[in-house]
């Protein structure tokens, strides 16, 4: 699946997303909170979607890219949920075992994450190769809604 966060009225283009995709979920939050992207209202967001997902086919990752904005609200994301995130992953090695760079990116670590059933990690966009859009379009695009927060505000 695939979380976008967006004001609403937003739409989505199920022909632009890479065919391993099979969901698109656009979160609205009330009253347009999302003009400005908030990393607690991202993170609110994405909270939303994991626990909405826990009856039916529970997500195992979250994967979020590792950019200001990303390293903003994963780890509140993670505080929620009560996950330990990863960050700055260059390569996955398998579903549990991540490469990342440490002092200063002067060496690579494997770390194996032990959160169970659900894992939490930032990428680095540029480590990776580029998905291809659909083909099809096949995937399903569904509406998820997020109280707004009123603990920050935009001034």
């Amino acid at each position: 699946s695939l979380l976008l966060v967006a004001p609403k009225g937003f739409t989505v283009d199920a022909s632009s997303v890479p065919d391993e995709v099979n969901r698109i979920i656009t979160a609205h939050v009330e009253e347009g909170e999302h003009a400005h992207l908030l990393s607690e209202t991202v993170a609110d967001a994405v909270k939303a979607a994991v626990e909405a997902n826990v009856e039916g086919d529970p997500y195992t990752h979250v994967v979020a890219a590792h950019t200001k904005f990303g390293s903003s609200y994963v780890p509140r994301v993670g505080a929620m949920l009560g996950l330990s995130p990863v960050p700055d992953v260059v390569d996955i090695v398998d579903e549990e075992t991540f490469v990342r760079p440490i002092y200063a990116g002067n060496a690579l670590a494997k770390v194996k994450s032990t959160d169970a059933p659900l894992r939490m990690l930032s990428v680095r966009p540029t480590a990776f190769e580029k998905a291809e859009p659909s083909s099809e379009g096949g995937a399903e695009v569904s509406t998820l809604d997020v109280p707004s927060q009123s603990l920050t505000q935009w001034a």
